[in-house]
């Protein structure tokens, strides 16, 4: 559906408001470095073929309500989550604890990875 900049810029926006057909976005102050003015019209067209209904944009470019996460800081958390649960799981594990302990071992905590 979204590709490019413009997928950036919609994936570091929080919904505001719906009102009637206009949907209301703010959009991260820290990550509007590649915004655009056609965004909110490439955005309309692309929410429009997708509802298949008339709808108009607004994007606002200001700091997030508290307690919003934009797609982009909700896709990073989860993945930083998940990068914290498999180095625990790692710590936690017996036969990795009798390795370090064998042989004065330690976690490249930079090499773990997760899936």
């Amino acid at each position: 559906m979204f590709a490019g900049v413009l997928q950036s810029t919609a994936s570091n926006c929080v919904l505001l408001e719906r009102r009637g057909n206009q949907l209301v976005f703010a959009l991260d102050p820290e990550k509007a470095s590649l915004y655009d003015e056609a965004h909110p019209r490439r955005l309309t067209d692309l929410l429009r073929d997708y509802f298949a209904a008339p709808v108009q944009v607004d994007v606002r470019i200001q700091p997030l309500p508290n307690g919003l996460e934009t797609p982009a800081a909700w896709g990073e958390r989860q993945r930083r989550e998940a990068r914290e649960a498999a180095i625990q799981r790692l710590r936690d594990d017996p036969l990795v604890q009798q390795l370090q302990q064998e042989f004065d071992a330690s976690l490249d905590l930079e090499s773990v990875t997760y899936s």
